[in-house]
C-alpha cells in the first residue's frame, strides 16, 4: 500500500496555523490587559485563568475526545474557540468589556482549545503510520512547524500591536481557528480506533479514571508529566508576565518582546530539524536532561538585562538546545499508549503537565509586583536548577533508553 502523506501534511499545516494564532493571543492578550489595567497582578491573573481552563479542559474533555471522535472534536473545538476569541475585541470596540467578562472569555477560549489540541495529537500516530515514516522524524517535523509559530506569531504580534492595537490582533487568531477547522474537515480522515462500542456502557467518571490510572501505573509517564509540570510552573510566567515587564521597563517596545520570542522560535525550529535527522542516534535520557536544563540557564542572563541583540542570541541558542524535549516526550507517549486510549491518556498527561501554569502565572505576577522582575527571575532560575537536580536522580528516566 503506497504512503499517504496528505493527513500528516495537513496536521502539520493546521498545527502551525493554529499555534501561530495562539502566539498572537499569547502576546496580544496580556499586553491588552496591561494596557487597560496597568497591573502586573491582573495580567498574571488572566494567564492563571487561561492556564486553569486548559488543565480543567484536558481532564474533563479527554473522555469526550475518545467518545465523539478525534476529528470531530478538533473541528468543533476550533470553531468554538475562534468564536470566544473574536468576542473580546468585538465587545471592547462596541459596548465595552469589563475585566470579569474578559476573564470569562479568556477562560472559555482556553477551555475549548485544549480538547482540540488533544484531538489533533491523537490523530497524529495514524497519520504517521499512513505516511510510512518514523515517529522521531514525524514528531520532530510536527514540533518544528509548531515552533515556527514562535517565529511568525510573535513577530506578527509585535508589529500588529503597534499598527492596529492589541485588541485587534485577536481577530487574526479567530481567523486561524476557522482555517484550522476547515483543513481537518477536508483532509484528515477519522480515526477508526475512536469508534468504541463499549463507550455506551462506561460512565464519564470511569473514562477520566482510566486515563489517570494508566498514567499513575507507569513510572516513566509519571516522571515525564512531573517534569512538564515543573517546566510550566517555573517557566510559564516568563513570557506572559515577567518578560513583558522587563521589556517595557528596559527596552520600551513590544517589537523587542516579539524579537526575543521569535529568536527562541527560530532556535527551536533549527533544533527540531537537527533532532529529526540525528535524534535516533542520541541517548534519550541524556538528550532529555540537557534539553530540560537549558531553559533554566537562560533565566540567569535575562535577569542581567543585557542588550537586546545579545538576549536574542541567547534565546536562539536556548531554543536550539531545548528543541528535542517535546518530540522526544511525544514519541515516548505514543509508544506507550494504546490507540483506543489516546484521548484519555493524552488528555490526562496534558492536564497533569499544565497544572502548574495557573500557579505559575499567579506566583509570577505577585512576585513581580512585590519584589520586581530581577528578583523574580533569580527565584525562577534557582527553582529550575533544583528541578534539574531532581530529574538527574529520578530512576524512572532510565526507562527511556530501551
Amino acid at each position: 500500500m503506497p504512503a499517504q502523506r496528505t493527513p500528516l501534511v495537513t496536521l502539520l499545516a493546521v498545527n502551525i496555523l493554529s499555534l501561530t494564532g495562539n502566539a498572537l493571543t499569547w502576546i496580544a492578550l496580556p499586553w491588552f490587559v496591561y494596557e487597560i489595567t496597568g497591573s502586573a497582578t491582573r495580567t498574571g491573573l488572566v494567564g492563571a485563568v487561561t492556564g486553569l481552563a486548559t488543565v480543567v479542559a484536558a481532564f474533563a474533555g479527554a473522555p469526550i475526545v475518545d467518545r465523539i471522535g478525534h476529528k470531530r472534536t478538533s473541528i468543533i473545538a476550533d470553531l468554538l474557540s475562534g468564536l470566544s476569541v473574536v468576542s473580546i475585541p468585538l465587545l471592547h470596540q462596541t459596548i465595552g468589556i469589563e475585566f470579569w467578562q474578559l476573564l470569562g472569555l479568556a477562560f472559555l477560549g482556553a477551555f475549548l482549545d485544549a480538547p482540540g489540541a488533544t484531538a489533533r495529537d491523537a490523530l497524529l500516530p495514524d497519520a504517521i503510520a499512513a505516511a510510512r515514516t518514523t515517529p522521531e522524524r514525524a514528531n520532530s517535523a510536527y514540533q518544528a512547524v509548531s515552533y515556527g509559530s514562535e517565529v511568525l506569531g510573535p513577530l506578527l504580534a509585535g508589529a500588529l500591536i503597534v499598527w492596529v492595537g492589541a485588541s485587534n490582533v485577536l481577530l487574526f487568531d479567530a481567523a486561524t481557528f476557522a482555517l484550522s477547522a476547515l483543513g481537518v474537515a477536508l483532509f484528515v480522515p477519522a480515526n477508526r480506533a475512536t469508534k468504541d462500542v463499549s463507550t455506551a456502557r462506561r460512565t464519564y467518571v470511569v473514562d477520566i479514571a482510566t486515563g489517570l490510572r494508566f498514567v499513575s501505573s507507569r513510572p516513566l509517564l509519571r516522571a515525564l508529566a512531573g517534569a512538564n509540570f515543573l517546566t510550566n510552573f517555573i517557566g510559564a510566567p516568563l513570557f506572559t508576565v515577567v518578560l513583558l515587564i522587563v521589556v517595557e521597563a528596559e527596552y520600551d517596545s513590544a517589537s523587542v518582546l516579539g524579537l526575543l520570542i521569535a529568536s527562541g522560535g527560530v532556535g527551536l525550529v533549527v533544533g527540531s530539524l537537527l533532532y529529526g535527522a540525528f535524534g535516533h542516534r542520541l541517548p534519550r535520557r541524556g538528550t532529555f536532561l540537557v534539553s530540560f536544563a537549558a531553559f533554566g540557564l537562560q533565566l540567569w542572563l535575562v535577569a542581567l538585562t543585557p542588550p537586546a541583540a545579545l538576549l536574542a542570541i541567547t534565546f536562539f541558542l536556548r531554543g536550539a538546545v531545548t528543541a528535542p524535549y517535546n518530540p522526544l516526550t511525544m514519541t515516548l507517549f505514543q509508544e506507550r499508549t494504546p490507540a483506543d486510549l489516546r484521548g484519555r491518556v493524552f488528555g490526562t498527561l496534558t492536564a497533569l503537565s499544565l497544572a502548574g501554569m495557573p500557579l505559575g502565572f499567579l506566583a509570577g505576577g505577585a512576585l513581580v509586583e512585590q519584589f520586581g522582575s530581577t528578583a523574580t527571575l533569580l527565584v525562577m532560575a534557582g527553582a529550575y536548577a533544583v528541578a534539574t537536580a531532581w530529574l538527574l536522580v529520578t530512576p524512572a528516566l532510565r526507562g527511556m533508553d530501551r
